[in-house]
């Protein structure tokens, strides 16, 4: 069968039933140059197998590499979301702080008014004269009620001239009890309330 394939590519037949040529036996020279030939052959083709194959190798290095590109920009972008996270994590855990510290503050500042106003009124009690313009409500704080809806608060005033008892409004001063002390005649004067006591009580 090889013989009459390669024969057919040199004389051209392709119907060898057509052909009445008598096929020789092919001669060591012939032999020779005919294996050349497939051998010339072979090699073309594995050279052309072997150049697909490396156009293949390169489609699929370029795949590869354009796969790693996208991997390496989601990982990118996701690296970024979570520095944006943290970020934002750590300036609302700074807010937050110095909205603690800022309460604090206030607490604070408001600790240190009470202390005063307090040492204000015991100082001018013991002074023998009105204490600052507060209002009885202000001084009155911490105190138990029934009701916080209260406009008036019965007081108990020990004075000079005698133990008090009144009806007041809750937004009264120290010196509107004074008065009513003076005008009821328990006290004698502004050092008449060297020491006194009251209680709220609600109507």
């Amino acid at each position: 069968m090889d013989l009459a394939m390669y024969h057919a590519d040199k004389s051209g037949h392709e119907d060898f039933s057509e052909s009445t040529e008598e096929i020789k036996p092919l001669t060591e020279e012939e032999k020779k140059e005919r294996l050349d030939e497939l051998r010339a052959k072979a090699a073309l083709k594995r050279a052309a197998q072997e150049e697909q194959n490396a156009k293949e190798r390169r489609a699929n290095e370029i795949i590869r590499r354009k796969a790693g590109q996208e991997a390496g920009q989601a990982r990118e972008e996701l690296e970024r979301k979570e520095r944006i996270k943290e970020a934002e994590k750590k300036r609302r855990e700074r807010q937050e702080d110095i909205a603690a510290k800022e309460r604090v503050r206030q607490q604070i500042e408001e600790d240190k008014r009470r202390r005063a106003e307090k040492a204000a009124i015991e100082k001018a009690m013991r002074e023998g004269r009105a204490g600052p313009a507060q209002p009885a409500a202000t001084l009155a704080q911490g105190m138990p009620s029934n009701t916080s809806s209260a406009t008036e608060t019965r007081l108990r005033v020990r004075a000079q001239g005698g133990m008090w008892m009144g009806t007041m409004r809750v937004d009264a001063t120290l010196g509107d009890v004074e008065k009513a002390v003076l005008l009821d005649g328990k006290g004698q004067g502004a050092a008449s309330l060297t020491s006194w006591a009251w209680f709220l009580a609600q109507f």
